[in-house]
């Protein structure tokens, strides 16, 4: 796809995305202290969770696979909607599958489908199972009071926005230790834009996660709230109220993946962008890459709305390098 029919769709999809914007001030007084950007402050924002157990609710057969809906306490209660982690799988009957899957939506999703459309039957026809992750604030998790799936997990409620991140970070390391207790195996996980910033801070406080894959990431979120049209309702929600951008990267930059060193090797990590993505600035995406030691990086020439465009390629590219890396 050349740089202006790339730029034309996502100028098209973006109008829609930011019709999603909160009709009231979400913004809060900062109540608490920064957490420092350093392995100290890491820990002491995303601290090591206990493992609890998740139900499984079995609702019908996909291929050779078991699907269902599954549940378990979150660690992080920010409201009653959000007490309970949730989500879909699809498990292989046979339990020594070696490979397991956990994909992470992105912002304002309404629901699971475009990373089914990505990776399920690709992933299914190699005998991975799949966990898809439902990330609080969207969805069913939604509070009553919002105006669109997504609102309170970034917005100019400075303090909310970490805690939605600390919750979904500790809700998929759950996961994660529950499929090393009960499957063993290799642990992959994808995240797809919003999803792939948390996939990263993941990467950062989590030894057991084997494989990270980052589809269309941003890294600096006080950067992309700031300086693309995505966070625009945001920016000036916050600027109303006094807060600058020098402020809000301040509190923020605990959310910055490249203020430190994956515990993923590098050789397992991939990293996808598109070149004239006009939600997630490449500059930025690019500032990951090479604070992370420069891992494998596939540039695509689209835009954001290249994940569905290109979502068979995206998919092919992601199964070949898993593929790779466990020979």
């Amino acid at each position: 796809m050349n740089k202006y029919l790339s730029v034309l769709v996502d100028s098209i999809v973006l109008t829609n995305f930011c019709r999603k914007k909160s009709r009231q001030s979400q913004f809060q007084p900062v109540s608490g202290s920064v957490y420092e950007p350093t392995e100290e402050g890491l820990g002491l924002a995303f601290p090591k969770p206990i493992l609890d157990d998740i139900q499984l609710k079995p609702a019908g057969i996909f291929t050779e696979y078991e699907m269902g809906t599954y549940s378990y306490a979150s660690g992080i209660e920010l409201d009653l909607r959000q007490k309970l982690s949730q989500g879909e799988y699809y498990l292989q009957k046979n339990k020594d599958q070696q490979v397991h899957v956990i994909v992470i939506h992105g912002w304002k999703s309404d629901g699971l489908n475009r990373g089914k459309q990505l990776f399920l039957d690709s992933f299914s026809a190699l005998g991975y199972n799949l966990f898809f992750v439902m990330l609080p604030h969207h969805m069913n998790r939604m509070d009553v009071r919002s105006d669109y799936s997504g609102e309170y997990m970034i917005s100019a409620h400075i303090e909310r926005t970490i805690q939605a991140f600390q919750q979904a970070v500790t809700e998929i390391r759950k996961l994660v230790y529950w499929l090393k207790k009960h499957r063993d195996g290799k642990i992959v996980v994808i995240g797809i834009s919003l999803g792939g910033l948390i996939a990263n801070l993941i990467s950062v406080v989590e030894e057991e996660v084997d494989f990270l894959v980052s589809v269309m990431y941003a890294n600096n979120l006080s950067h992309t709230v700031w300086n693309t049209p995505v966070g625009n309702d945001i920016k000036q929600d916050l600027k109303s109220h006094g807060v600058d951008y020098h402020t809000l990267r301040e509190h923020w930059r605990i959310l910055e993946p490249s203020q430190f060193v994956p515990k993923v090797p590098k050789e397992n990590i991939l990293l996808m962008s598109g070149l004239y993505d006009q939600y997630v600035e490449l500059t930025d995406s690019q500032q990951l890459w090479d604070a992370w030691g420069k891992p494998k990086h596939i540039l695509y020439q689209c835009g954001h709305a290249g994940i569905a465009l290109y979502r068979k390629r995206i998919a092919q590219d992601v199964a070949q390098f898993i593929q790779q890396q466990l020979r």
